[in-house]
């Protein structure tokens, strides 16, 4: 048979996409459909400037406890000067749901020409 009070905590970075499990397990538990689901997310939003430290902070709570400032703020700025490298730091650092190959275009690129032109 099955535990009586069974235990599972999962800790990682966002999937890259809606359709991977772990993205479904943490929808459904920000659902609130079943309460002993439980889910502490801790990300950056999309539309905020992601290079700033207000940004590291709000995917990583302990960046000023143990985390290599130094270090992360390098990949930061690599991310910003390397669109390349953009979609990976957003992952890994922001723990945002993105996908981490690299795609023909950044994000970035994408969203500063995302308007007509004038």
């Amino acid at each position: 048979g099955g535990q009586e009070s069974p235990l599972s905590i999962v800790i990682s970075t966002q999937a890259p996409t809606d359709a991977d499990l772990l993205s479904l397990l943490i929808d459904d538990a920000l659902t609130g459909a079943d309460p002993l689901n439980k889910v502490e997310l801790y990300t950056t939003p999309t539309d905020m400037d992601p290079f700033s430290d207000r940004a590291i902070r709000l995917a990583n709570p302990h960046f000023d406890v143990f985390m290599n400032q130094a270090e992360v703020r390098r990949m930061a700025r690599e991310a910003k000067r390397l669109p390349s490298r953009e979609a990976t730091y957003r992952n890994l650092i922001l723990n945002q749901r993105v996908d981490a190959r690299n795609p023909f275009v950044a994000r970035a690129i994408w969203m500063e020409n995302g308007e007509p032109p004038a």
